[in-house]
């Protein structure tokens, strides 16, 4: 089955996805499928189920496999039409590199270990709510919308004011921001290149939360710095054509898919 799960090929089975239509999208064929059960908030895995717990583990080997030896990972998060549950996946993704990041090497440079993820960047993890229409990811964080990406690109706050420190180590967030925003000019600026630029040089791993790339295309103004994108559906409720439409929009600006996500799926 490639990268196939089992519980993808299960729902295929009972008949609610169909395989032509599996196949005429294209996502059968050396990109990543997998199922996760829906979660709740939280800086831990510690209180998720099991099964979604290892989902999401496989989803990040999945990525790390597909980057090879590559030190640094920028990745983009988002569903098809929405409401498909795409800022939990990118709150549990990113917990999940977080925490592999903490698995220290037991070498010693400059008097420093290095992390097992980082060679040699200065931080672990940094995620980006990049959802202008509809911020999530403080929620998740337990975080207020104050100062973030609005104000860093639109206002010229720095940068430091902008980020907020987790407590796993090094570890970092920048929600959307509390302020007026035009999405097409904040993701099209030089202020925002430049974050992007600084984002790469200092982690180790960055992963944004988008929104639903049917409705709001905007993770395509930033398609040229990112490694890969993970699309989200939610099972029993994105339409097939609209799955379709998003591997389109992607491949059509060759843009990389790492995977898809069917989030909510029966597990047994």
């Amino acid at each position: 089955m490639g990268l196939y799960s089992d519980a993808l090929q299960k729902a295929l089975d009972d008949g609610h996805i169909d395989h032509g239509d599996v196949k005429r999208t294209g996502f059968a064929n050396g990109r990543a499928a997998t199922p996760v059960s829906p979660a709740g908030t939280g800086l831990t895995n510690s209180h998720l189920t099991a099964a979604f717990a290892e989902q999401i583990m496989t989803l990040q080997e999945r990525i790390e496999y597909l980057q090879g030896k590559k030190q640094t990972r920028i990745i983009a998060v988002c569903g098809c039409v929405g409401d498909e549950g795409s800022s939990t996946i990118a709150h549990q993704l990113a917990v999940a590199y977080a925490q592999a990041g903490l698995q220290m090497s037991s070498v010693h440079q400059n008097g420093r270990r290095a992390y097992r993820y980082a060679g040699n960047k200065v931080h672990n993890t940094l995620v980006i709510d990049a959802n202008l229409h509809a911020p999530r990811l403080h929620q998740l964080f337990g975080r207020a919308l104050e100062q973030g990406l609005t104000e860093y690109v639109m206002t010229g706050v720095e940068l430091e004011h902008c980020t907020k420190w987790l407590p796993i180590r090094d570890f970092a967030l920048i929600s959307a921001g509390s302020g007026a925003r035009t999405v097409s000019d904040i993701f099209k600026s030089q202020r925002f290149a430049g974050l992007l630029k600084r984002a790469a040089a200092s982690f180790s791993t960055v992963i944004f939360d988008c929104p639903a790339i049917v409705v709001h295309p905007d993770v395509l103004a930033m398609l040229t710095h990112l490694d890969g994108i993970v699309l989200v559906a939610r099972a029993y409720r994105t339409p097939m054509d609209k799955l379709q439409r998003a591997r389109e929009i992607i491949e059509s600006r060759k843009g990389r898919i790492f995977g898809v996500v069917l989030n909510r799926s029966r597990l047994t």
